[in-house]
């Protein structure tokens, strides 16, 4: 017995001393500074540190970081965020890839992390790639524009890709695209895209289109005639899109027909199989 407790009381005097520690100086980051609580000798466990980054970076995870415990280990840091660098487009990676942004003009420009630029090619140069192109911490990739005039084969292209229905095409349509080149598509608002949403011309043709497929609007007229409501909201009118389930119940002084459909029907390409309630 008296062995068990040589040995358990320093463990315990080694937790208690354990729960006493502070964490270390809240760690830097780049492109960024603190601006909230770091101005203490030291750090115990549940103090805050508040970061900010730089102007025209763009901050990745939350702002704050608190000490905390582990269990029995000692107190650590939260993880910091980071600061993500915008991206820089010059005039001259503009004129050396014969790109233009909308508009017919060229020029430099910043844009944050995250966003998208939209870029056109000279006249006299086709897109081989995406229209778009996506600042990731500091890195574009631009689009590729090769000459119409010395491209070979290029009656095998394409035409302008086919319009979806209830669908529009993100890219700028060209009169013409050379073979390999791709376009997405996007669906409109509440609709979803079954398909891949990059199609692309392959030897005179594009490959499979998405499909959009249609919301359903649920009315109160709907939902009067066969004497149901929502079950979670009161709300008179509801979009749901194609996949969606939604779940009814009955109104105040009717009960289930015992022939109805699910209570939880599903939203099937812009159809309801209604519940009835009597």
């Amino acid at each position: 017995m008296k062995s068990w407790l040589v040995c358990f009381i320093p463990f315990l005097l080694w937790i208690c001393c354990a729960s006493q520690n502070v964490c270390e100086e809240p760690p830097d980051i780049d492109f960024g500074e603190i601006v909230s609580g770091g101005d203490k000798a030291e750090y115990r466990t549940g103090d805050r540190i508040q970061y900010r980054c730089y102007p025209g970076y763009t901050l990745e995870g939350s702002e704050w970081i608190t000490c905390r415990h582990k269990w029995i280990l000692p107190p650590k840091w939260t993880f910091p965020p980071k600061c993500l660098a915008p991206c820089r487009i010059t005039k001259q990676q503009l004129d050396a890839k014969h790109l233009i942004f909308p508009g017919g003009r060229s020029y430099s420009r910043f844009i944050q992390n995250g966003y998208s630029l939209e870029f056109l090619c000279r006249e006299g140069y086709v897109l081989t790639n995406s229209s778009v192109g996506q600042c990731v911490d500091g890195h574009v990739d631009l689009p590729s524009c090769t000459s119409a005039g010395i491209t070979t084969g290029l009656e095998e292209g394409c035409s302008r890709p086919p319009s979806i229905e209830n669908g529009d095409i993100l890219d700028m349509p060209l009169t013409r695209y050379i073979s390999g080149a791709t376009v997405k598509y996007k669906c409109q608002r509440l609709y979803i895209m079954r398909g891949s949403p990059v199609v692309s011309c392959n030897n005179g043709g594009w490959t499979e289109t998405p499909v959009c497929l249609e919301a359903c609007t649920v009315t109160a007229e709907d939902m009067n005639r066969y004497h149901i409501q929502m079950r979670w909201t009161a709300r008179e009118k509801i979009y749901a899109q194609s996949g969606d389930v939604l779940e009814f119940s009955c109104k105040q002084g009717h009960e289930k027909d015992p022939s109805s459909p699910s209570f939880r029907p599903t939203c099937v390409e812009g159809k309801l199989q209604y519940p009835r309630c009597v």
